[in-house]
């Protein structure tokens, strides 16, 4: 787009107290600038000018394969930033891409979405659907391992068909005490109403991220 670029680069006017210089990301709109930290650092010896990326060496650079495809990853998510302003027709300042860029990273996720509407709950005094949404939460997290990073494009039909699954299925549960001492205990599957408890719950957090646009309908599971 006219006026817009992007790139990262290595910030050499700022050295940390190791010799290394910030990697950062630079944005460029209307002749103006902002850097944003990618978190990370190099030496001028281990970085690339030419091609913006570490250096394709082990000698100097163990991690260089894993560096490289995150700076990649940070400049795929820079441009679904401006593509998703440039859709919404918004005219944003640098100070918003960078408000959007640093929460991007949870955009989509369901775990903070969830977590976020439990603190809302409590705040105003609905402890007992902010219960139910914890509840809710917790049976997710034993069923799914990964559901830290979980987006809500994930949580289709046959996702829940499987949580359904789950949770009308007998399951052990490891209890480890104070003392360290572990105990097995039997759980039983849940009931109807139960499994009813925690779907309205899952059903209300996905209809309150597709209005707030961080769910797409399309993959709606629930009829």
């Amino acid at each position: 787009m006219k006026g817009i670029s992007y790139s990262v680069i290595i910030y050499k006017s700022t050295k940390l107290k190791d010799g290394s210089h910030p990697i950062v990301l630079r944005i460029t709109k209307n002749r103006m600038r902002k850097y944003i930290s990618l978190g990370i650092s190099a030496n001028p010896k281990q970085w690339n000018e030419e091609f913006s990326l570490f250096k394709k060496d082990k000698r100097i650079n163990p991690d260089y394969e894993q560096m490289n495809a995150f700076i990649n990853s940070q400049l795929i998510k820079t441009k679904e930033i401006i593509d998703e302003f440039h859709r919404n027709r918004i005219d944003w300042t640098l100070n918003q891409f960078e408000d959007t860029y640093l929460n991007y990273s949870k955009k989509g996720k369901v775990k903070p979405f969830f977590e976020n509407e439990i603190k809302n709950l409590k705040e105003a005094g609905h402890i007992g659907n902010a219960n139910c949404y914890q509840r809710t939460l917790h049976m997710l997290e034993l069923f799914d391992n990964k559901f830290d990073k979980r987006l809500f494009s994930e949580i289709d039909i046959k996702y829940v068909q499987s949580f359904n699954i789950f949770l009308q299925t007998p399951r052990k549960t490891i209890y480890t005490s104070s003392k360290g001492n572990k105990q097995t205990i039997e759980r039983n599957p849940c009931s109807g109403n139960t499994r009813k408890y925690y779907f309205k719950a899952l059903r209300a957090i996905l209809n309150k991220a597709i209005a707030c646009k961080e769910a797409n309908a399309s993959t709606y599971p629930f009829g």
